[in-house]
């Protein structure tokens, strides 16, 4: 357990959590749940771009992490059900309340997941051979 976070939590940052906004994103839901939160709803409440929170939101529905309704006009994100997700993000909001910094160096402490974020963000295609 280093920096007092368990293995599971650091495993979970790590694949799941490259920024604050998005740990925000997924404390915010899992606070509310069962409820979950439109995109909209959410961006106001924290403050963000809406457009960001609507592709963080995306982003976590297609990693597994969140499920949201169907409805085409105000979809609602919520925490997946699965233990797999729950049981992390359990723990991490409760780390998050104790260790608040543990929890933020861990985020930035991978540098090689934030170069290649800030990386991606500058590849235009996908030469094909």
């Amino acid at each position: 357990m280093a920096d007092g976070l368990p293995e599971e939590v650091r495993q979970f940052l790590r694949r799941y959590v490259s920024s604050i906004d998005q740990l925000e994103i997924l404390l915010r839901l899992y606070a509310l749940a069962p409820e979950g939160e439109t995109s909209e709803q959410m961006a106001k409440a924290l403050y963000l771009a809406p457009q960001a929170v609507h592709s963080r939101l995306e982003g976590f529905v297609d990693k597994g992490i969140l499920v949201r309704t169907a409805d085409t006009e105000s979809k609602k994100y919520f925490i997946s059900k699965s233990s797999d997700v729950v049981r992390p993000i359990e723990e991490l909001a409760r780390l998050y309340r104790e260790r608040r910094v543990s929890v933020i160096n861990e985020i930035f402490s991978n540098p090689i997941d934030a170069i290649q974020t800030f990386a991606d963000a500058f590849i235009l295609g996908k030469k094909k051979d």
